[in-house]
């Protein structure tokens, strides 16, 4: 139900000459809740996640940007969203409890050119989160083995 990358291509333009923060989300893990659930449960959790961002970001331009990846854009000040680097949820129809990471850029693009800056911004500010959720300490892949699966952020939830 989001809208995806082609469209924020055409929404571009209304988000010039006014403060914008950006988020970048991912969902660390999903491949592995596709292959042990199946695609329905990861289309499922996909549609939950983009609820969510319309939960933790109001009034925000909400997009699909890759296969677990989303992005939102929002004039609202950086203080009034969602301010964590994580968001840890329970998805509903098969119990599996993931985290989110989340990088952000905040700055008052003025051509098309600033607005892809700042999204970019926001994308390496996600990578550092994710590289921190994803080391050893977090119970990122570093600690994982086949008999392992989900464990630490990514476990199934009993």
């Amino acid at each position: 139900g989001l809208r995806n990358r082609m469209a924020l291509e055409a929404d571009a333009c209304r988000m010039l000459g006014r403060n914008l923060t950006v988020y970048m989300i991912d969902i660390n893990y999903f491949k592995e809740v596709n292959d042990q659930y199946g695609h329905a449960a990861g289309d499922a959790l996909l549609r939950e996640t983009g609820e969510i961002l319309k939960h933790l970001y109001p009034d925000g331009h909400y997009y699909r940007y890759g296969g677990d990846e989303f992005l939102v854009l929002t004039h609202r000040p950086a203080h009034e969203n969602y301010g964590a680097e994580t968001y840890d949820l329970r998805h509903s129809t098969c119990g599996v409890r993931m985290l989110l990471s989340i990088g952000s850029a905040q700055d008052t693009p003025m051509t098309y050119s600033d607005l892809f800056a700042l999204i970019s911004r926001a994308d390496k500010a996600l990578y550092t989160v994710k590289k921190r959720t994803h080391s050893a300490e977090y119970g990122g892949h570093e600690r994982r083995s086949s008999d392992q699966q989900f464990k630490g952020k990514a476990e199934v939830c009993a």
